[in-house]
């Protein structure tokens, strides 16, 4: 998957490619994803000093991934990622320890999207399920037997 930079009069916009036809890449709308990302970047505490540009294909890589390790964790798969960095991050200038938080926080943000939109907790991080838990649409991890 790629976010390819394509020109339009108003910005330059992001699309996914790859993994169109998978459910959770149904859920993820590329355009949201860059417009979220490109306004909210310089509050990112990683950001300082450095575009969105220099970032978009962190967020990029943290977006496809999460679609190509779908039911991870970042934790559990960070060192995949960190190996295979190089080539998703060709087009930019940073390294993989400046480039990680900007794609664990797409990542994230793409579990979350993921959660909210389907019935399961797709990363294992709990949130979900907590939530689910609260509102009682989910059956606690308690027996009542206990």
């Amino acid at each position: 998957m790629q976010w390819a930079h394509t020109q339009s009069a108003s910005a330059s916009a992001l699309a996914l490619s790859g993994l169109a036809g998978t459910g959770v890449a149904k859920i993820v709308d590329p355009t949201v994803e860059e417009t979220y990302w490109r306004e909210n970047h310089v509050f990112r505490p990683y950001a300082t000093g450095a575009s969105f540009d220099d970032y978009a294909p962190a967020y990029n890589y943290g977006v496809s991934s999460y679609l190509n390790y779908e039911g991870h964790h970042f934790d559990d798969v960070e060192s995949d990622l960190a190996r295979d960095c190089n080539s998703a991050l060709s087009n930019s200038k940073l390294e993989w320890n400046r480039a990680k938080p900007a794609s664990r926080d797409a990542w994230d943000r793409v579990s979350d999207t993921t959660e909210r939109a389907v019935l399961g907790d797709s990363d294992r991080d709990g949130k979900k399920a907590n939530e689910q838990q609260r509102l009682g649409m989910a059956p606690s991890c308690h027996s009542e037997q206990e």
